[in-house]
């Protein structure tokens, strides 16, 4: 009985080391460097005041902490979208650090149980927050408040979080997102300020090149006008002396047809002539002559007219032999000068200047060709004094009876033939040559009636063809 009594103590001394040793075991709990506590008796149904730090605390057996961080803590609000003052829906990301106050972690968990309680009240209360501050600020000055904004928030955040013991350290506001169309308008709108400050930049040196150009521009103007008004100077001056030059070539030219008219007295029609003959034999181009219809006239047999035959000087002999050879040599060698009018002689191959005129067919004449009448005094051409008697008395035989020869005569007309008058007196040669042009040019066959009386030697005004 002794040896079970024994047992049954010993039994109960190690029962009783166990169950101290496990109400020990239960009422001992140990919390990290980052945490605090306060106990709570599950059997007792007693919350403790007493805030436990960090280390292995002894309390009553069945027992329980209630942790908290010690540190802060980051709570994060992400995409949270909001009506800013505009009515413009704003998302953005907002982080912040808290901490619960160890001085009031007795209320809190009676008010919040434990931590996660705690938490989602503060996470709910931070988004009210943000949304309130939010409605305070435009679409503008998310991007040009950014760090106003946060402050603001900031304090809000203090604000709303003082009721429920909780300590606010920082805050973070990140990722704004305003609508695209508004952030395409302002990307447009911040690209247009740049290029604003760009062209603002670019101004001075564009005005300066303006001004470089523009100055430029006025110097070559200048130039440019200044070497048109000398070009103007040049050519007026040119125009001026090329005028006068003509006015005075024009001027001679007159004064001399005046004095040759005047010496040769000759009519106008008469100088015309003269001076279109030589129009005529200085041209280096052909020369097309208005040809006339010649006349036609038909005669019966009954009609007879007198005819006087008056043979003058100044139809056989009109115009000069000194100009025809002159004319038909320059004709010749194809050159066309300007002849100049020289009053010489009108006997051929005679140079001497003219002194005196023939009384009769007042043809220009030096004293060598020139023959003086033993009856009258007057003074003849070689001519008119080999001629004298058949073609008109002096002054001493002009009481003579004229003789007049009284000739009848019939006309009728001839087939294809034409008589050819040209514009002055010319020998045969010159005549012969004109037509020869003129017909040639025009392919028509021709043929020159040649002459067969007294006149045919002498120079003529027409001739008549077939």
């Amino acid at each position: 009985m002794a040896g079970a009594s024994v047992i049954l103590i010993f039994a109960g001394v190690v029962l009783s080391l166990i169950t101290i040793v496990s109400l020990l075991i239960a009422s001992m709990g140990r919390l990290n460097t980052d945490q605090i506590a306060i106990s709570y008796n599950m059997i007792s149904k007693k919350l403790s005041r007493d805030v436990q730090a960090s280390g292995l605390h002894l309390n009553a057996p069945g027992f329980k902490f209630i942790i908290f961080p010690s540190v802060f803590t980051s709570m994060e609000f992400d995409d949270i979208s909001c009506l800013n003052h505009d009515g413009v829906s704003i998302n953005l990301d907002v982080t912040l650090q808290f901490q619960a106050d160890p001085k009031h972690l007795y209320d809190i968990v009676l008010q919040f149980k434990d931590f996660e309680g705690y938490k989602k009240i503060l996470y709910a209360t931070g988004r009210a927050a943000v949304h309130d501050t939010c409605a305070h600020f435009n679409t503008t000055a998310f991007q040009s408040m950014r760090g106003y904004f946060q402050v603001k928030l900031l304090e809000e955040m203090k604000g709303t979080f003082s009721p429920f013991y909780a300590i606010l350290r920082d805050l973070q506001v990140n990722n704004v997102r305003r609508p695209g169309d508004f952030e395409t308008a302002v990307k447009d709108k911040e690209a247009a300020k740049e290029n604003i400050k760009i062209a603002e930049n670019e101004r001075p040196k564009l005005l300066t090149q303006a001004r470089t150009e523009y100055q430029k521009a006025l110097k070559q103007a200048q130039i440019i006008k200044e070497r048109a008004d000398t070009d103007s100077n040049i050519i007026l001056n040119q125009a001026d002396a090329e005028a006068q030059a003509v006015r005075t070539r024009y001027t001679l030219e007159t004064d001399t047809y005046a004095e040759l008219k005047r010496k040769m007295q000759l009519s106008v029609e008469s100088l015309l002539n003269y001076m279109a003959i030589r129009v005529i034999g200085s041209s280096k181009n052909d020369v097309y002559i208005n040809l006339k219809s010649p006349a036609q006239d038909i005669y019966n047999e009954e009609n007879a007219f007198l005819f006087i035959l008056e043979t003058t000087q100044q139809k056989l002999y009109d115009g000069s032999k000194n100009f025809f050879r002159k004319l038909k040599d320059s004709t010749i060698s194809n050159e066309t000068k300007s002849l100049p009018i020289i009053s010489c002689c009108s006997s051929m191959h005679c140079t001497i200047p003219i002194v005196s005129i023939c009384d009769y067919c007042e043809k220009q004449y030096c004293s060598n060709h020139l023959t003086p009448c033993l009856q009258c005094n007057k003074t003849y051409c070689p001519y008119c004094s080999t001629n004298i008697d058949e073609i008109l008395p002096c002054n001493i035989t002009a009481d003579q009876n004229e003789q007049k020869i009284n000739v009848q005569y019939k006309t009728k007309p001839i087939q294809d033939e034409f008589i050819i008058q040209f514009t002055g007196y010319y020998n045969t040669i010159t005549r012969s040559n004109y037509l020869t042009r003129v017909f040639e040019r025009n392919h028509v066959s021709y043929e020159i009636i040649q002459r067969n009386n007294l006149l045919q030697h002498y120079p003529s005004d027409f001739d008549i063809v077939r």
